[in-house]
């Protein structure tokens, strides 16, 4: 029989956990196109509405958007890097 104390237990259950979730972010990045069009785009890769998603293009993810004209193309993997630096201290 195999003992374990709580301790170890509760770092061995957070170990697998956090691989876990370190895996499914991966497999989701994969999944996303590497440019989104327009703001429609930005609103289904944030799950915004249209005036969150022109903010959002007008502020923190100015850096992933690429305007010419009309045109509007966001580099998705840039656009979720800078969404996790902007939102550190909340959520």
């Amino acid at each position: 029989m195999l003992l374990i104390d709580a301790s170890d237990f509760e770092k061995a259950i957070n170990s697998a956990v956090e691989k876990a979730m370190q895996a499914s972010k991966e497999v989701e990045r994969k999944d996303l196109p590497r440019y989104v069009k327009g703001l429609r785009g930005i609103r289904d890769l944030f799950g915004v509405s249209h005036a969150t998603a022109q903010k959002y293009k007008n502020t923190w993810l100015a850096p992933a958007v690429t305007q010419q004209g009309r045109i509007l193309l966001t580099d998705t993997e840039m656009a979720l890097k800078l969404f996790a630096e902007n939102n550190k201290g909340g959520f």
